[in-house]
């Protein structure tokens, strides 16, 4: 769903919900890991600060110039945790995780919402290119978040059907 655009806040607004087989500590203490995040964003982001700086990623476009962003976890309280990104190209992200009991069913519900704004070239670079991408990339991260905590791996991406196969879920 899209947001109002005011200068300083995001303007677009995403949110997706799963059922994870996991305590909410467990789903919390994943999402914060780098390692997991790392493997969570692949193909979408990638680690920019070679260790010297561990919260800057590299923002992976199809075109065009790759933007750094700066990733800080703003807030863990009870069952969520906040993050905030800003970068190269006017970017800022605001993330939300949280997870809680499922209601009538065994389980943690796990939502993430996500809001963000882009200005300048990017914005354009990203409407035209990538206009399904954050979409389908919100969703990806929690099924990616699910796999990881659930069977303490994440699936390749790849739909190479020699590997499939060979997967053990």
């Amino acid at each position: 769903m899209n947001g109002h655009a005011h200068a300083g806040r995001p303007t677009l607004s995403i949110r997706r919900t799963l059922t994870f087989q996991a305590d909410a500590a467990r789903i919390l203490d994943a999402w914060c890991d780098p390692a997991v995040q790392r493997r969570i964003v692949e193909g979408a982001a990638e680690p920019a600060g070679r260790g010297e700086d561990p919260d800057l990623w590299r923002i992976r476009t199809p075109l065009g110039p790759s933007p750094r962003v700066w990733l800080r976890q703003d807030a863990r309280t009870g069952n969520c945790v906040r993050h905030h990104a800003e970068g190269d190209g006017g970017f800022l992200l605001s993330s939300e995780l949280c997870a809680l009991p499922a209601r009538g069913r065994p389980g943690t519900e796990v939502t993430l919402e996500v809001a963000f704004r882009i200005e300048g070239f990017l914005t354009g670079l990203l409407d035209r290119q990538a206009d399904p991408a954050p979409l389908l990339l919100a969703g990806q991260a929690l099924r990616r978040l699910r796999e990881w905590v659930e069977a303490g791996q994440i699936l390749p991406t790849t739909h190479d059907p020699t590997t499939a196969s060979d997967r053990v879920r």
